[in-house]
């Protein structure tokens, strides 16, 4: 696909007429984002513990789902749960085999489907980037509670062992954090569709197109700082001894 179309892509979310070959073509990068939003997960937890991470997950998925329809939007989540908790799950393979360890992270991967689709429901709301969020604690408190008293591995704020998430626990547990860590990440998206937006809108004319995509580049910047900011000096939350315990943490 041509710079030009990826970037038009990136900053529309959708088809323009005429487009049906490069449409079809749109899909396969939106799944290869998600699956880089899945890993990115995966590397934010305790056992490789980048907790920064942690926030390209949301954003990955939400850029992925981005003005596309609830079918492509669950395709996708599955994608990055599936990316994420097979290996997270792993573990569980040891004591009871490849096929219980492959079930039980289909079986999640399904929730992240179901946020996936949600998720592009909503991406054409003026108030996408709270929404989308405010889906993904949804989504951990239903797979924690179903079935049969869920699930909680692998929630979102359960990653952030350190870093300027961790005060927020002392507020509203690991929910607010999973929260401040999925808005994060969605802020994120938000920024990058209007890094491409200006892009776009400047054109070719390098006068116009400078003081836009520097006036982009530092709101994307200005995100990313959130996360890669130093400890919170005044706050440390505790944390499990052990990186399984860390995983799963408490059932609510």
């Amino acid at each position: 696909m041509p710079p030009a179309a990826v970037t038009e892509a990136v900053a529309t979310g959708s088809a323009t007429p005429g487009s049906g070959g490069r449409s079809r073509h749109r899909l396969p990068w939106r799944t290869l984002l998600a699956l880089a939003g899945g890993l990115a997960l995966l590397l934010a937890f305790p056992g490789h513990s980048l907790p920064p991470l942690a926030v390209l997950g949301p954003a990955a998925l939400a850029l992925a789902v981005r003005g596309r329809r609830a079918r492509s939007g669950a395709w996708l989540g599955l994608v990055l749960g599936l990316a994420f908790f097979v290996p997270l799950l792993s573990w569980s393979g040891v004591y009871v085999g490849s096929f219980p360890w492959l079930a039980l992270a289909v079986s999640q991967a399904l929730f992240v489907a179901l946020l996936g689709a949600a998720s592009a429901a909503v991406s054409r709301s003026r108030l996408w980037p709270l929404w989308t969020a405010a889906l993904w604690v949804a989504e951990e408190a239903l797979r924690g509670r179903v079935p049969l008293g869920g699930f909680p591995w692998g929630r979102l704020g359960l990653s952030q062992t350190d870093g300027p998430f961790l005060s927020l626990a002392a507020y509203g547990g690991v929910p607010l954090v999973s929260f401040a860590v999925a808005l994060t990440g969605t802020l994120l998206a938000a920024a990058v569709l209007a890094l491409a937006r200006a892009w776009r809108a400047a054109g070719t004319d390098r006068g116009t197109r400078r003081p836009a995509l520097r006036a982009a580049a530092a709101a994307v910047a200005a995100v990313l700082a959130v996360p890669c900011s130093a400890r919170s000096p005044g706050c440390r939350c505790p944390v499990p001894p052990s990186p399984r315990a860390a995983r799963r943490g408490p059932s609510r």
